[in-house]
């Protein structure tokens, strides 16, 4: 989409004024990569790579940019969602750093990955590369991976007991999670939302939450205010239970 490739050009373009020599990378990954990226719905993720750490003024900088996206909302500058990294990232993704996470609904410096497995197996298979540096990217194991499900699943866990933040999104985050979840552990390929949904729809094994994984198809952020029925909530707990087992 043009829309898609003058919001990438104007976003090198400003990490370019903004990091100069210390830029390294932007890789694009995610829908956009998975061909079901929509425009003014859902996030347009990147991961920015630097040769070194950055100043508090850069990283001020980098916030304002972001902040001045959000409010214009010119191009599709505002869906941009992600993190920097200096390029040791690579490396050992799982070593102290000092980055920065660009969330939907926050902007904050980080000092550990935010950045999951899965994310950086899809970046690894199909991250497209703006500076087209061939760089290196970490790849994780099947062992990282489940490790990280397993986590998630507390996760999950834990705000559903807490109650806190339990809205309508968090509901069809769950199931969006579930059905990539799914799909990735029958298939060993990372499918999109809508692929996955779509193929946990048409399992047998998986009749109990057909009704699930079709509300949840065709939903991306920004939700409209809804609510979610106790036997919808009740069926979500169900499935999140089975992928445990």
């Amino acid at each position: 989409m043009q829309i898609v490739q003058e919001t990438l050009r104007q976003f090198t373009d400003d990490l370019r004024l903004i990091l100069n020599e210390n830029l390294f990378e932007i890789i694009i990954y995610g829908s956009y990569v998975l061909g079901d990226f929509r425009s003014n719905f859902g996030d347009l993720d990147f991961l920015v790579l630097t040769n070194g750490n950055w100043n508090d003024k850069v990283n001020g900088s980098l916030l304002g940019l972001h902040e001045k996206y959000r409010s214009q909302k010119q191009l599709l500058l505002h869906q941009l969602e992600g993190t920097y990294y200096p390029k040791s990232f690579m490396r050992n993704p799982e070593n102290t750093l000092l980055g920065l996470y660009i969330g939907t609904g926050r902007m904050k410096s980080i000092d550990s990955r935010k950045t999951s497995y899965m994310d950086l197996r899809l970046i690894k298979v199909k991250g497209l590369m703006l500076l087209e540096s061939n760089c290196s990217i970490y790849d994780p194991s099947e062992a990282d991976l489940r490790k990280e499900q397993n986590a998630d699943i507390r996760g999950f866990r834990s705000t559903i007991e807490n109650g806190s933040q339990v809205d309508f999104g968090f509901w069809i985050s769950l199931i969006h999670w579930c059905a990539r979840t799914l799909f990735y552990r029958a298939n060993g390929s990372i499918g999109s939302k809508t692929v996955a949904c779509q193929w946990c729809s048409k399992q047998s094994a998986l009749s109990d939450f057909q009704e699930l994984f079709k509300t949840a198809e065709a939903l991306r952020y920004p939700y409209q205010e809804r609510t979610i029925k106790d036997n919808t909530k009740m069926a979500c707990i169900k499935l999140l239970d089975m992928i445990d087992t």
